[in-house]
């Protein structure tokens, strides 16, 4: 072998120890990308729950807001009695 021959395989050596570590690099930082974005999903998803049970509670709070007091026909009964006596 000669010294250019030696310098050849040392500087291919080099080359694919290079390449190694830019894909260990991108690997690293796509699985980082990964992590994040599943993260940012199961965040989304967890405000998303919440915003509908408090949709869901509004819209129970306004029902109840909206219709009228229901009483017995006994208690009508007797508020309409009660009504006809005080006048």
């Amino acid at each position: 072998m000669t010294i250019n021959d030696i310098m050849m395989r040392d500087m291919a050596e080099e080359d694919r120890r290079q390449r190694r570590e830019d894909a260990m690099r991108e690997y690293d930082r796509e699985v980082r990308r990964r992590l994040w974005c599943r993260r940012l999903r199961a965040a989304g998803e967890a405000v998303a729950g919440v915003l509908v049970l408090a949709a869901f509670a509004l819209l129970a709070w306004l029902f109840l807001a909206a219709t009228p007091d229901q009483s017995s026909a006994e208690c009508e009964a007797l508020r309409a009695e009660m009504e006809a006596e005080g006048k």
